[in-house]
């Protein structure tokens, strides 16, 4: 054998080993490339994704700042709403009574009041009957801090009630006397004023059905006897 084809065969060899080592390198140089490209990619992807996402929560949140919104400005105006009829609700001094009123400080409110002579004017009675009421914890007095006796103007109506006499519940509801005490037995003695008239009116109303049904009766009976003695 020649020695050519060995100097060939080195010559190849060598050539293999550089065209190796050139791909190698060329491998090298770029690998991390293309693997830094690949994490550039997934980073813009999750960064996008991310952008969404945030997105998405500024949407939802804005939202419900609205409908919170919303949702508070209805609350006020019905707040506003039922505070006007509440007010509207109040009752007002009649002007042509001259009573004279005063802001009295109540619960950390200012409170309409009437004093205890203007109270004893208008519900008719005497102020020592007033007091006696007050002692008995039927009228709600507020107490200034001059211990002066002043009453809820609003409060009159019920205290009216309260005050009223058996004779006066008599001839406002056309019974007796008796009745209305024995109508008073069975009604609790702390009932709310205008249950206890509302009670009273319902019996009275009753009653009267009643009284008219007898009468009926009566009547009837009395043309059914007519018609017989005329046969």
């Amino acid at each position: 054998m020649t020695p050519y084809p060995e100097r060939h065969l080195s010559f190849a060899n060598m050539i293999e080993g550089i065209i190796a080592s050139i791909i190698r390198d060329v491998r090298d140089a770029t690998a991390p490339d293309a693997v830094g490209a690949l994490s550039l990619s997934a980073q813009s992807d999750e960064s996008s994704l991310e952008q969404q996402r945030e997105l998405d929560v500024g949407h939802t949140l804005h939202e419900a700042r609205q409908w919170e919104d919303q949702l508070i400005d209805r609350i006020d105006a019905d707040i506003s709403a039922k505070e006007s009829v509440a007010q509207a609700l109040v009752p007002k001094p009649p002007d042509h009574l001259n009573i004279r009123t005063v802001e009295i400080e109540s619960g950390g409110r200012m409170v309409t009041c009437v004093d205890i002579r203007e109270a004893a004017a208008l519900l008719e009675r005497s102020i020592s009957t007033l007091r006696r009421y007050d002692k008995a914890g039927k009228i709600g007095f507020i107490r200034s801090e001059e211990g002066r006796r002043y009453l809820p103007f609003d409060d009159v109506e019920a205290a009216r009630i309260v005050v009223r006499t058996t004779g006066e519940w008599a001839n406002l509801l056309e019974v007796s006397d008796q009745t209305i005490r024995n109508w008073m037995k069975d009604i609790p003695s702390d009932l709310d004023p205008f249950e206890l008239e509302t009670r009273l009116k319902r019996r009275a109303a009753n009653k009267g059905k009643h009284r008219r049904t007898s009468a009926d009766e009566v009547d009837r009976s009395a043309r059914s006897s007519r018609k017989t003695v005329s046969r």
